[in-house]
């Protein structure tokens, strides 16, 4: 019986055509979007660029381009574009008993590039929150990512502390806090130039978590039984045209094993008050300032329910740090869970507005007479 013999051509070809299909598709994807403010002053070109990932604007005489989603993008310096200030942030870590630490903060002045030269963007994700790890194998808080700006790289903040796992709190651009009764040896560390260490519990009995090191100071320790310590703050920039706090660590859980939410009140020195308990937590008080609060520059607040039994997680209110600020989660009690992750790191950088340029011409001093071009802004110190 005939049967007919299979072309190795038509086979080849099959191949070759779902080739170039794969390649138009991979194209398709990297395709350069120009994103643009709102008065079409700043278009840039962007991979990928949409309006969500990557917010632009205006701010006096400067264009600022803002990265606000976790992912990595390839820029285009616009054309006579020479120099740029920048500020580079890390995600923060999340917490677990002890707050997370702040992503790394790093900011700069008349950075040198070259119209339509390439550059690469990273904006770091926010590490996972942890548990509090009394009783049970805890998890530690999960360092942020790091993010950067062609060459400079600001490293994410280290994971906040937990009991049984044997080991301490992440190291990173701020480390994180240590865990519940834990006074000393169990922060994380800091990295000079980024930020600082996590604090510590103080207290060997209920002793609660001690809070995120931040970009600009180190985490706090607990003060007194129960209560979490204090995120350490952040750094403060106006990049944007605003003041903004970033790379805040997160605040310690609290230890309280009364299964109620406990806070201080506004006596000299505060009192403990406690509020709803599990069983009728929407009948009670709920308090938020049991666990420590989150350093400036969106540090996340730790959980003021103290669990003593019932279900894990149902109660506990600590907050997770602030996206595109970099901030440390906030930690939650020994016996309970859910603390808060860290919040994503972010990339802004700034340049001068085509609109807002002169170009001069002058003489250089020089053995013979040179004549030089170049385009200057009002304000702006520019090397001639």
């Amino acid at each position: 019986m005939y049967r007919p013999r299979k072309s190795i051509a038509s086979g080849v070809s099959l191949i070759v055509l779902l080739a170039l299909i794969q390649n138009i598709t991979i194209a398709t994807q990297s395709k350069a979007v120009v994103v643009n403010d709102v008065s079409s002053v700043c278009p840039i070109e962007i991979v990928p660029g949409t309006a969500n990932s990557v917010l632009v604007t205006t701010s006096g005489i400067y264009c600022v381009v803002q990265f606000r989603t976790v992912d990595t993008y390839t820029v285009s310096i616009p054309a006579g574009v020479s120099a740029v200030d920048y500020l580079v942030v890390g995600g923060g870590g999340g917490g677990a008993s002890g707050g997370g630490g702040g992503g790394g903060v790093l900011t700069g002045n008349n950075y040198s590039v070259s119209p339509n030269e390439t550059i690469t963007v990273i904006v770091g994700a926010g590490g996972a929150g942890g548990t509090g790890g009394s009783g049970f194998a805890g998890t530690p808080g999960v360092n942020g990512g790091s993010s950067s700006f062609a060459s400079i790289t600001a490293l994410g903040g280290g994971g906040g502390d937990t009991g049984g796992d044997g080991a301490n709190a992440g190291s990173g651009s701020s480390g994180g806090g240590a865990r519940y009764d834990c006074t000393s040896g169990c922060a994380g560390s800091g990295t000079f130039g980024q930020g600082n260490a996590g604090g510590l519990s103080t207290y060997n009995s209920y002793g609660a978590g001690g809070g995120g090191g931040g970009a600009g100071g180190t985490g706090f320790n607990t003060t007194r039984n129960y209560i979490g310590g204090n995120g350490g703050n952040g750094i403060a920039s106006s990049i944007t045209g605003t003041q903004t706090y970033y790379g805040g660590g997160g605040g310690g859980g609290i230890n309280s094993n009364d299964n109620q939410y406990v806070g201080l009140n506004n006596s000299v020195p505060p009192g403990l008050i406690y509020g709803g308990s599990s069983g009728a937590a929407a009948a009670g008080t709920v308090y938020t300032n049991g666990g420590g609060q989150g350093g400036l520059g969106g540090g996340g607040r730790g959980s003021s329910f103290g669990r003593s039994g019932g279900v894990q997680g149902q109660y506990a209110n600590a907050t997770a740090g602030a996206d595109n600020f970099g901030g440390g989660g906030g930690g939650t009690d020994p016996e309970d869970i859910n603390a808060g992750g860290g919040g994503s790191g972010t990339v802004i950088f700034r340049y001068v507005a085509s609109t807002n340029l002169k170009t001069i011409t002058f003489n250089r001093n020089s053995e013979s007479v040179v004549t030089t071009t170049q385009s200057v802004a009002s304000g702006v110190s520019t090397a001639l």
